[in-house]
């Protein structure tokens, strides 16, 4: 099943929208627009407001399982999760948008993860897809703004998110991936990327740029014919339940030349890739009272070993997604029970 790159990325680029205060998190642009509040505003706008839920990706369901790390990149990080023992993992699996989202109406898939051992963690918000649709975040709120729905119809306004791609002509690998590739019909059959770039250590003073993702070992599977707005998540229920599901993690290594900053840019496409483990998968837990519920993924949280690096969509997504996770914790414990 395909669809038109224009078309998916309206639905889908609320999955990274979040990312949009780079400029208030470092302090240097005094810009009202770049809070993060004018974003997860934005967001509400655009995907509706459900009390106690997260405001983009407010669909989702908890699994947990365990990460156990190969030990081969053990040489290029000294961070501990990726040697030795394993990691215990608490997952969520989301699609972009608000609340009432319908599966079978959205390209991207979501997965969220944070692993934990001993006293650290390391967490992790990845995409089906491996770029982002813009590489600054001020441009985050333009597309937002030409996608908010007219209240009249529901949908954007004619024309308004084809101007905003013609005038980025950095979207174009997003569109391109999208335009390309078939849209999986199973979360337990996507891959999940990092899109941005993260620094490997290994506490002898060497650095190494790198991109990680997650591919499955379940075969791909097209979206079923008639499938229902509910059907990726019912799969991944019944799949977790009859058993356990498995992804090998990789981490592409990058070159001196490659724009290692910039998230629209593929890079990592070619370069030198180490099997650093296996995320393994074997509980399912409804989001209401799972684990995953109040979990705030941010993917700037790493473990020593391991550092965000200055790409400005994550400082920017951390503002956002704090933001956006207070005000969901505040509703909840006011509410007295998770919505």
């Amino acid at each position: 099943m395909k669809a038109s790159p224009l078309k998916l990325a309206a639905v889908c680029a609320p999955a990274v929208l979040l990312a949009g205060a780079f400029y208030w998190v470092a302090g240097s642009d005094s810009n009202p627009q770049n809070d993060p509040d004018t974003y997860v505003n934005q967001l509400i706008l655009n995907n509706g407001y459900s009390e106690g839920y997260r405001r983009n990706h407010a669909k989702g369901i908890c699994a947990t399982g365990y990460f156990e790390p190969s030990g081969q990149a053990a040489g290029f990080s000294s961070a501990d999760m990726l040697s030795g023992e394993r990691s215990s993992v608490i997952a969520r699996f989301s699609i972009p948008g608000g609340l009432g989202g319908a599966d079978n109406e959205v390209g991207i898939h979501a997965l969220g993860l944070q692993l934990s051992k001993g006293s650290e963690q390391w967490r992790m918000a990845m995409l089906s897809v491996p770029v982002f649709v813009a590489n600054k975040p001020q441009d985050f709120l333009q597309l937002l703004q030409a996608q908010m729905p007219d209240p009249q119809t529901g949908k954007p306004h004619d024309g308004a998110v084809e101007a905003y791609f013609a005038a980025h002509p950095e979207s174009k690998n997003f569109r391109d991936f999208l335009g390309a590739n078939p849209i999986s019909g199973s979360f337990a059959a996507s891959p999940y990327n990092s899109i941005s770039s993260f620094t490997l250590s290994d506490g002898k003073g060497n650095v190494n740029y790198v991109r990680y993702s997650f591919t499955p070992e379940t075969e791909f599977l097209p979206v079923p014919e008639g499938a229902g707005p509910d059907f990726l998540f019912e799969d991944i229920a019944q799949r977790l339940s009859a058993g356990e599901i498995r992804w090998e993690m990789k981490l592409a290594m990058a070159e001196d030349s490659d724009p290692v900053l910039d998230a629209t840019s593929n890079w990592q496409l070619g370069r030198p890739e180490v099997f650093s483990g296996t995320l393994v998968l074997d509980q399912v837990e409804p989001e209401v009272d799972g684990k995953c519920r109040d979990v705030n993924f941010d993917p700037t949280v790493t473990p020593s070993g391991i550092e965000p690096s200055a790409d400005p969509m994550l400082a920017a997504r951390s503002a956002a997604y704090s933001k956006s996770h207070r005000d969901r914790l505040a509703e909840v414990a006011h509410a007295g029970d998770h919505s």
